[in-house]
């Protein structure tokens, strides 16, 4: 593999983990707030579905090379199913 390829796959998966930053971000901001105004239930549901589909075809690319791309993947899954759990634990609150 090229170097400019490698580059770009370690590229890709940056932008996967500042995704994941940003959940990080929304997942403090509903823990503090206690409460979901503002954050769509089903579009986070909707985003836990998308990651749970991303194995399907990250088997099939070079990615599973890089170790990070496959940590970011689980992380991406766990921090989704937490904000789905907040979401419904929260959904009520004021």
């Amino acid at each position: 593999m090229s170097s400019t390829a490698n580059q770009s796959l370690y590229w890709f998966v940056a932008s996967y983990s500042i995704a994941q930053v940003a959940n990080c971000l929304l997942l403090y901001k509903i823990n503090k707030q206690k409460n979901v105004y503002g954050v769509s239930i089903d579009s986070q549901i909707a985003l836990l579905v998308a990651t749970l589909a991303r194995p399907i075809w990250f088997f099939d690319t070079r990615l599973p090379t890089l170790w990070s791309a496959n940590i970011e993947l689980a992380i991406g899954f766990c921090l989704h199913a937490v904000i789905v759990y907040f979401c419904v634990k929260h959904k009520d609150a004021l």
